[in-house]
């Protein structure tokens, strides 16, 4: 991003995802926040995960109400197995989904 300032809102995406999992919540915060005019499912999702571990629950509840009017049939089972949740570390899933169940997203 710092070689190509001019880079696509799918790089947010992919920092913010990358910050999550790094833990780094309060960055991977900011970095969704600069996608409001441009929110996916995805980033909703990996918003609210970050919200829920930041504390935010409320704020991440609403996230989840967003996933939801985008894609009805979102479930954590869904978004656990799709490949755009590609996880490295063991722990990670796990992590992921503890931040999804505590803000209110389905089965």
């Amino acid at each position: 991003m710092r070689i190509n300032p001019h880079y696509t809102k799918y790089h947010l995406i992919q920092l913010g995802m990358a910050l999550f999992d790094a833990r780094k919540y309060e960055e991977a915060i900011t970095t969704f926040a600069r996608l409001r005019d441009f929110e996916t499912p995805i980033s909703c999702l990996y918003l609210a995960a970050s919200l829920t571990a930041f504390g935010k629950t409320d704020k991440a509840k609403e996230a989840i109400d967003r996933i939801l009017q985008c894609d009805l049939q979102a479930t954590i089972k869904k978004w656990m197995q799709s490949r755009t949740t590609p996880f490295i570390d063991p722990e990670d899933p796990e992590h992921f989904d503890r931040n999804l169940r505590k803000p209110g997203l389905p089965e």
